[in-house]
């Protein structure tokens, strides 16, 4: 399921820089829509239009690295009006597990979470960990 997604995740990029140049000042797919409302120096505002709602950036996001954000549940989330968590890839597949997530109906649904969920690539923690895996020639050819 992970390499679909991110083939998705590209094809939008690939999208993206195709119809705009790679100005992501004003971006827009069936996925998502991006549009700078202001700028000082390098810093800038923007609306995010997502599949769920719609935010202006910047934004503070709690971590729910493993589908949980750490002493608040998602009925507190709400009552705060959170529009969106940042989960991690890497540690979502590795506990509870891609199969989990999906017998419990997706990520929205392990999380009972309605709002948007912004997942890494957990690239990071892949290679950060890689001195505890065992390589293997099946291993070498993945990488």
């Amino acid at each position: 399921h992970y390499p679909l997604r991110r083939q998705r995740q590209m094809c939008i990029r690939d999208s993206i820089n195709a119809e705009y140049g790679g100005n992501m000042e004003r971006a827009s797919t069936k996925a998502l829509h991006f549009e700078v409302e202001a700028k000082c120096g390098k810093a800038r505002t923007a609306k995010l239009t997502l599949p769920h709602l719609s935010f202006n950036t910047p934004i503070f996001m709690p971590v729910g690295t493993q589908g949980t954000v750490k002493g608040l549940t998602s009925g507190q989330l709400k009552e705060i009006d959170c529009p969106i968590i940042l989960g991690n890839t890497y540690h979502l597949g590795h506990r509870p597990g891609a199969d989990i997530v999906e017998e419990l109906g997706g990520l929205h649904k392990f999380m009972n979470w309605n709002g948007n969920i912004l997942t890494d690539s957990g690239g990071f923690q892949m290679v950060s960990l890689l001195k505890l895996a065992e390589i293997t020639e099946i291993f070498k050819h993945i990488f």
